[in-house]
């Protein structure tokens, strides 16, 4: 059962305090799948941080011009798409 799929009725006994920790448990779960997925990002790419897959820092617009000229960019869409199915596994 994935964090977020608990019928209402077993979220706890009606005690506030039951709840908010049912609440956190699951927050708290899923915080760790998503954690898991970068991971899976991770081994597929190597990083999960944009200048590292790219080869470029981008804070000069000598840089992002030339990002743009050696298609640094070509990749990104791979990039979303892999972690849209990554993150579809969570749902």
């Amino acid at each position: 059962m994935t964090p977020t799929s608990y019928p209402i009725s077993e979220i706890g006994t009606g005690n506030i305090a039951d709840t908010m920790t049912h609440i956190s448990n699951n927050v708290w779960l899923m915080q760790v799948s998503i954690v898991v997925e970068l991971n899976g990002f991770e081994s597929l790419h190597g990083s999960t941080i944009c200048r590292e897959l790219i080869n470029h820092d981008l804070i000069s617009d000598e840089d992002v011009s030339q990002a743009f000229k050696t298609g640094a960019f070509d990749n990104c869409s791979k990039y979303v798409e892999d972690t849209s199915e990554l993150l579809e596994k969570l749902l």
